[in-house]
């Protein structure tokens, strides 16, 4: 089964030329963040807590990074 691009262009780089081609998805999915630990980068259970460090994690000190992952700052 053919897949039917939604858009069709090419990026240029000086004299080189790379076709592109944006299709759909092919299953529908869901994207899920977790909380890493500021120091260690282990996950954060969803109740605040830092199972490496075995301390709890007030929820204000938690910030977003936007560009790679969630992070908390305890």
């Amino acid at each position: 089964m053919a897949v039917q691009g939604i858009w069709s262009g090419t990026i240029s780089f000086s004299l080189v030329a790379i076709p592109v081609r944006l299709v759909t998805a092919v299953e529908p999915g869901r994207v899920s963040f977790r909380l890493l630990h500021n120091k260690d980068y282990s996950p954060l259970a969803r109740r605040m807590f830092c199972p490496e460090e075995e301390t709890k994690v007030p929820g204000m000190r938690s910030s977003g990074d936007t560009k790679s992952r969630l992070i908390n700052t305890c």
